[in-house]
C-alpha cells in the first residue's frame, strides 16, 4: 500500500514537471514571436516637388515603421528604372534623365508585409552661371535733383541666377529701397551730394554693385 502511494506521488510530480516545461516553452515562443505591427513607410528625402539639377549629390532617404526586420528596399523611377535597393542613397541629378520622375519606394519585411510610397520630382538641365553685373540706369551720374516731381531710381541686372535681392543706399540718407526700381520725392532726400550705391545678390551667392553720384538742391 505504501509503495503504491509513493508511485502515485512520483507520477503526479512527473506530470507536473511536463506541464510546467510545456507551459514555459509556450510562453517563450509567444514572447519571441510577439505581435507584428502593420508595416508603414514614407519617403523623407527628397521632398515631393523638388527640382533637381547639377552635380551636387542629392540624398534619397526613407523612414520605416512597424513590420519585422530585416527589410528589403526597392527604389524605382518611371524614367530610369531601378535606382537603388538600399534604405537610403545619394545620386547626382546629372545621372538622372531630365524630366518629371515618379519615384517609388517599395519595402517588404520578413513577415511578408509590403508597403509602397511615391513622390514626384523634376530633373532639369543646369544652365552655366554667367557673372552677375548691375548698372544704375536712372538717375544717371551727375544728375541734379530738384523740385517736387518724383525721380525714378532704376537698374539693369545681367547674368547671375534669379531671384535677386536689391539694396539701394545713400551716404546721406542710408537705405533708400530694397526693390529693383522705385520713385522718390526730391524733398524726401537730404540736400547735398549723394553717393548712391545699389548692391545686388543672386540665388547662387554672387553679388555685384553699381554706383552713381547725384546732387539734391
Amino acid at each position: 500500500m505504501k509503495r503504491a502511494v509513493i508511485m502515485i506521488c512520483v507520477a503526479l510530480l512527473f506530470a507536473g514537471c511536463i506541464e510546467q516545461k510545456e507551459s514555459t516553452r509556450k510562453i517563450n515562443y509567444n514572447s519571441s514571436e510577439g505581435s507584428i505591427k502593420q508595416l508603414s513607410m514614407q519617403i523623407t528625402a527628397p521632398i515631393a516637388g523638388s527640382i533637381l539639377k547639377g552635380e551636387n549629390e542629392v540624398k534619397f532617404d526613407s523612414q520605416v515603421g512597424g513590420g519585422r526586420s530585416p527589410f528589403d528596399y526597392r527604389w524605382t523611377s518611371n524614367l530610369d528604372g531601378v535606382l537603388s535597393t538600399d534604405k537610403s542613397f545619394n545620386l547626382r541629378p546629372s545621372n538622372l534623365t531630365m524630366g518629371e520622375h515618379q519615384v517609388m519606394l517599395q519595402v517588404n519585411d520578413s513577415s511578408g508585409q509590403s508597403f509602397q510610397s511615391s513622390i514626384t520630382i523634376t530633373v532639369i538641365e543646369e544652365i552655366p552661371l554667367t557673372k552677375l553685373s548691375v548698372q544704375i540706369t536712372s538717375p544717371t551720374a551727375g544728375y541734379i535733383i530738384k523740385g517736387e516731381n518724383e525721380v525714378k531710381f532704376d537698374s539693369q541686372v545681367e547674368g547671375g541666377e534669379p531671384p535677386f535681392d536689391y539694396r539701394w543706399t545713400s551716404n546721406l540718407d542710408g537705405i533708400l529701397s530694397t526693390n529693383k526700381s522705385f520713385s522718390v520725392q526730391p524733398s524726401d532726400l537730404t540736400k547735398g551730394q549723394h553717393h548712391i550705391i545699389l548692391q545686388v545678390s543672386d540665388m547662387s551667392g554672387q553679388s555685384a554693385q553699381g554706383s552713381n553720384l547725384i546732387s539734391v538742391i
